[in-house]
């Protein structure tokens, strides 16, 4: 017999077993009792039907020897069909004991294997006695049972551990006596708690003090981590709650395509959920639609954030009811949201009431429990007071700034690492407003305060407080620049330019924005110090940051780029380019139109501004059709807006009523000339009566200019002169 005739694990016709092509015989089965009786019975089988043909060809006609042959030939069929699976068990025990040898065999299963391999199947069969096996197992699954229970309970105790890791994090978190060691240390117990347990909530957790922190890359991978294992076990009460704070730290990186789809993936989510079970999930719905409409806000998209914020509040009255003392504190802070929405759109009424209401909301928290209340208090005395200051209602914001200082002040004496970052915030506002009211020594005092607070905060955290370190000395550097000590306001520029010059590089979308606003301030700078060139580099640098993010964001971003080719235009002016000038103004008025038409009401106050600008502009080039008109409609448009909050609109109608005086007294229309410098001269008169330094300038121009045509009138009827 040639080796090729044989295939690995086939058996030849002696019943050999052979492996690798006959290169080796394993065992020779063919005298096994096994073997011999099953070919034995194939061997009967078989001379039976020979008999039985014999007959059957002898008396074809018998149905008897016909049944006969019939029952013998399956007979033959089935000792052949045993003997086959005979040899096939054996191949298939050959491959089992072969594939399955290892040091771990017990003595049983040796001796079995070496008897199957001598080819002893009985007392193989015997070694592996069935009454032991049965025993052996039920010990065995006894101890498995034993071990599972063991790591249950070992991971109970794991489980445990990490919640206490996790608390022993928030305590360090508290603990500011630590200085520089409290978050590194906080940090280290949360990746404690992570190694005893890998939940998605330790991850959360984990993951929310990061962002809080500031450190934006670990949280989001931490975030998205927690974000797969809640979609696996189907919480989707743990996939919205991820989703939400993942979109605030992606709005807060200025990463806003990404930051609407997680909002609004998860919107999908809790609406489904408020559906099934109301009471247990609309909080976190409301929640959701505010964070919506705050990041809708951002980018001047107001119907559909105003839209968002009323159902939100309709829901937190809804469940205030139900449970004031929760869900009260939400309400207040939705408000002001809603309100702050509601002043940028000029609807300074409704959101004097939002502002009040939510007040209010925090005066009854605050007698009810002033620990807890008293911070949050002054953040919406704060905010109403910008508010205010803001709408031109200088006496009431100076009054609620100074409340809100009063209860900051005593916070920040009972815990200042906690209390100083929100009472440097009111300062800041405050030090504007007093710029506002022209107390110029009072506002830089204030200013120098938050500075010094601002950079020690930035000390101990360089990443949370430094921003803010560059908004003081940009306003430093404004207020230095209205007191013409221009030396000074380069410095101040220039150190908050070096701040968000970094800021910037570290994380672009986040302050790239910031960075063109500074340039653009100290464009305007150099453009008063008559370094022109310098002034117009800054310009441009500032054109070309903003122009590239129009692209990406042209509801956010259009605004500032319109200011920047405002201010443009007056540098163009300035070295005589008036075509130049002109044609930044047009684009700016474009731009504004644009806005305004998506936002109604929104951007009407600029769009006067430059509507006023763009007159000036035609005048210096003698088109003086197209001043009239522009100035008309700039005047249309501060009355309108006048009548729904005269403090601070009033004065803008007095400068466009001068110009247009001014227009018409150049073209010798000297009695309207005289109507229009009147009507300005009795708005004036109202606000110089409050603050006197600020308006002096105003009544001082604008009475000379009516003695001088009043003169002029009295002679040309005198003399007869003039047409």
């Amino acid at each position: 017999m040639s080796e090729s005739s044989f295939s690995v694990g086939d058996i030849d016709a002696e019943g050999c077993v052979i492996v690798g092509s006959g290169n080796s015989i394993i065992q020779n089965f063919y005298n096994t009792p096994d073997y011999k009786r099953l070919k034995g019975e194939l061997e009967e089988s078989i001379t039976n039907r020979q008999k039985c043909e014999i007959r059957y060809n002898k008396y074809p006609e018998d149905n008897d020897f016909s049944n006969d042959l019939n029952c013998a030939t399956q007979a033959v069929i089935q000792c052949e069909d045993q003997l086959v699976q005979f040899e096939n068990e054996i191949i298939s025990l050959y491959q089992l004991i072969k594939n399955s040898e290892s040091h771990n065999d017990s003595e049983r299963l040796k001796y079995a294997k070496e008897f199957f391999n001598n080819g002893d199947l009985n007392s193989a069969r015997e070694a592996l006695n069935a009454d032991s096996l049965n025993s052996e197992q039920m010990s065995l699954l006894q101890l498995k049972s034993n071990a599972l229970e063991l790591v249950k309970k070992t991971q109970v105790k794991l489980e445990v551990n990490a919640e206490e890791f996790s608390l022993k994090a928030k305590l360090t978190a508290t603990n500011f006596s630590l200085n520089d060691l409290r978050i590194p240390q906080t940090i280290n117990f949360y990746r404690k708690s992570l190694v005893s347990s890998n939940s998605p909530e330790h991850k959360y957790r984990f993951a929310s003090f990061l962002y809080e922190h500031n450190l934006f890359t670990e949280a989001k991978s931490l975030y998205q981590e927690a974000l797969t294992q809640y979609r696996q076990l189907f919480d989707m009460t743990g996939v919205s709650g991820v989703l939400n704070n993942l979109a605030n730290l992606y709005a807060d990186e200025n990463s806003l395509f990404e930051a609407k789809s997680q909002y609004q993936e998860a919107l999908v989510i809790l609406r489904q959920l408020a559906k099934s079970n109301a009471h247990g999930h609309l909080s976190n719905l409301s929640i959701i639609l505010i964070n919506i409409a705050i990041l809708l806000n951002s980018q001047n998209e107001h119907p559909e954030a105003k839209e968002l914020y009323q159902e939100a509040i309709d829901i937190q009255r809804q469940l205030a009811q139900l449970n004031s003392q929760i869900y009260l504190p939400v309400l207040a802070v939705s408000l002001t949201n809603l309100a702050n929405l509601l002043a940028k759109e000029y609807s300074e009424t409704k959101a004097y009431e939002a502002y009040r209401e939510a007040l209010n909301i925090k005066r009854e928290l605050t007698c009810l429990a002033p620990q807890i209340y008293q911070s949050s208090l002054a953040i919406t005395l704060n905010n109403f007071a910008y508010f205010l200051y803001r709408s031109n209602m200088l006496s009431e914001a100076r009054e609620i700034f100074l409340e809100a200082l009063v209860i900051q002040r005593e916070l920040v004496e009972s815990n200042p690492q906690v209390y100083l970052p929100d009472m440097a915030k009111t300062l800041n506002n405050y030090a504007n407003q007093l710029v506002k009211v022209n107390a110029l020594d009072e506002a830089r005092n204030k200013f120098h305060e938050v500075l010094v607070i601002r950079r020690q905060l930035a000390e101990s955290n360089l990443q949370v407080y430094l921003p803010g370190v560059a908004t003081t000395l940009n306003d430093l550097a404004n207020l230095s620049s209205i007191e013409n000590a221009l030396v000074d306001a380069r410095d101040q520029y220039h150190e908050a330019l070096i701040i968000r010059r970094r800021l910037a590089k570290l994380n672009p979308s986040a302050y790239l924005s910031e960075l063109a606003v500074l340039l653009n301030n100290q464009a305007n700078l150099f453009l008063k110090m008559n370094l022109l060139i310098e002034s117009k580099k800054m310009y441009q640098e500032a054109l070309s940051i903003q122009r590239k993010m129009v692209e990406s964001n042209p509801n956010t971003y259009l605004p500032d780029l319109a200011v920047t080719l405002i201010n443009l235009a007056r540098l163009f002016t300035r070295i005589n380019e008036k075509t130049e000038a002109r044609e930044k103004c047009q684009e700016a008025l474009r731009i504004y139109r644009q806005l305004n038409d998506s936002n109604p009401g929104t951007f009407l106050p600029y769009l006067a501004i430059t509507l006023n600008n763009l007159a000036n502009h035609f005048v210096d080039e003698n088109m003086l059709d197209g001043a009239r008109k522009n100035y008309q409609e700039a005047l249309y448009i501060r009355r309108q807006l006048a009548k729904s909050n005269p403090q601070a609109y009033l004065p803008d109608v007095a400068t466009t009523l001068s110009n247009i005086a001014l227009l018409l007294e150049n073209e010798d229309k000297l009695a309207e000339a005289l109507d229009k410098y009147h009507e300005a001269l009795n708005i004036y008169m109202k606000f110089h009566d409050n603050i006197p330094l600020v308006y002096e300038q105003y009544v001082e121009k604008v009475t000379d200019r009516i003695k001088f045509i009043e003169t002029m009138l009295s002679l040309r009827n005198k003399n007869k002169i003039g047409p």
